[in-house]
């Protein structure tokens, strides 16, 4: 896991990898069903953020919509 985690480091350029020291570094796994995904759930999940995508466009729209009923803009 550490190897992996300095690899990434190095890989993004945030460290030169010749010396690195760290304090108190624990990990643990967590695999709880809040924190482990499955494409039926990574699914649902995208299916959500396009539901919110197009209710939020769907507000631009009646805002403009409205804003320039009011303000009389062609």
């Amino acid at each position: 896991m550490f190897r992996y985690f300095v690899a990434i480091l190095k890989d993004w350029d945030l460290i030169d990898g010749k010396t690195i020291a760290i304090d108190s570094f624990k990990t643990r796994a967590q695999n709880s069903l809040k924190n482990n995904f499955n494409a039926r759930k990574v699914k649902r999940h995208i299916d959500y953020i396009d539901y919110i995508d197009n209710k939020i466009n769907e507000y631009e729209k009646n805002l403009i919509k409205s804003l320039t009923k009011k303000f009389k803009i062609n």
